[in-house]
């Protein structure tokens, strides 16, 4: 997938979250499934409920982890992906 800079996205309305343990566990209500997420993910996937774009979240784990800005939109498009796949996350229509 790719993602044009100013792209947004958001948890779907049946998803919920809490932070334990230092992990996120995501849960989608309506299918029961939940995700544990790692640090990194965690990073990603409260940006993206800020509903921040797509170049403001690479730009801000480039500063903050000292990455190179397509590593992280590697990344973050996999991970968008993915989210977007399980009915975690989706795309906000502006």
């Amino acid at each position: 997938m790719s993602l044009s800079d100013d792209k947004v996205f958001r948890a779907k309305k049946e998803v919920t979250w809490r932070e334990t343990e230092g992990k996120l566990i995501v849960l989608n209500l309506q299918s029961g499934l939940y995700y544990t997420l790692d640090e990194m993910a965690t990073v990603f996937f409260n940006l993206l409920i800020q509903e921040k774009k797509i170049l403001e979240i690479i730009q801000a784990i480039c500063v903050e982890y000292k990455a190179t800005p397509d590593q992280v939109r590697s990344d973050l498009e996999e991970f968008i992906t993915t989210l977007t796949q399980e009915n975690i996350l989706e795309p906000l229509h502006a």
